[in-house]
């Protein structure tokens, strides 16, 4: 089956849609979802966003998401603005049938769009069709070319890197 693939903005009444897509995406990786509505309608859609979104409705269920892709944007001191794409992901039983590749897409146009040098996002080992699309679309995998890894604290590591760091003739 093709779909007529449409990728839109997402508007505040998606809120809901997003964050159940959202959380599928995190149950495959075991990881723990946090985010709550209210804050996500404040960060993606309120006066200070932090984030950019775009969806792609179900073609048989009005108000049912069936894609999504976040992204937020961030200065490289190397090259300028980056588009940074957080999250993308189409729910079971659309998938290969291009829906990802209209989010990528729209997301390539709004990056070109803003002269904007670079588009970023991590991807899973243990997704191979992912993998498999990242390399059709010749995008460069920076670990294994330039040897950078990524890392990140949390609430509770960042408490215990600063106690490390004030404890420390740094």
């Amino acid at each position: 089956m093709s779909l007529n693939v449409v990728v839109r903005a997402a508007v505040e009444d998606d809120g809901e849609e997003v964050l159940r897509l959202l959380r599928e995406l995190a149950s495959l990786s075991n990881g723990q979802f946090r985010m709550d509505i209210d804050r996500f309608r404040r960060d993606g859609f309120g006066e200070n966003r932090k984030f950019q979104c775009l969806v792609v409705d179900s073609p048989t269920c009005p108000k049912e998401l069936i894609g999504v892709l976040v992204y937020i944007w961030f200065y490289s001191t190397w090259v300028g603005e980056v588009l940074y794409i957080e999250d993308i992901y189409v729910a079971d039983g659309f998938r290969r049938q291009g829906i990802g590749s209209a989010l990528f897409l729209k997301a390539i146009k709004i990056a070109e769009a803003k002269h904007c040098p670079r588009l970023q996002w991590m991807g899973r080992n243990l997704n191979a069709p992912a993998l498999q699309f990242y390399q059709k679309i010749q995008a460069q995998d920076i670990y294994e070319e330039r040897g950078f890894k990524v890392f990140r604290l949390t609430t509770d590591s960042m408490r215990t890197a600063a106690e490390i760091l004030e404890g420390s003739n740094h």
